[in-house]
């Protein structure tokens, strides 16, 4: 049988196993906490290169954006003032056609 002794030993022995145990369950914690900390750190500077890569692409559609506004204002103009020379040539062919009209009838 077992003396106060040898069964206090031997509970010592449990707690010092269980302790062990709980010191490697532990250690795995760090190390896995630690393994996440990189790959979240590793996740943050993927992010932050793609908002760079976003804010150069916003600022270069915007720049394509004033480039295509002021190519809509130039081609409309370009289309009035062919529009006014359209005019002109269509007034002076009525012109040369009334005229061409008039010889005949005179001549």
């Amino acid at each position: 049988m077992m003396d106060k002794q040898d069964l206090i030993l031997q509970g010592i022995e449990k707690l010092g196993t269980e302790l062990q145990r709980q010191g490697d369950l532990i250690h795995q914690l760090i190390t896995t906490v630690g393994a996440m900390g990189k790959a979240v750190n590793s996740l943050e500077q993927r992010v932050e290169r793609l908002e760079q890569k976003v804010d150069s692409l916003g600022k270069r559609l915007d720049g394509v954006a004033v480039e295509l506004s002021a190519f809509r204002r130039d081609t409309k103009s370009n289309f009035r003032r062919l529009e006014g020379h359209m005019r002109l040539v269509d007034n002076d062919l009525d012109s040369a056609i009334e005229r061409i009209e008039l010889l005949e009838a005179h001549g």
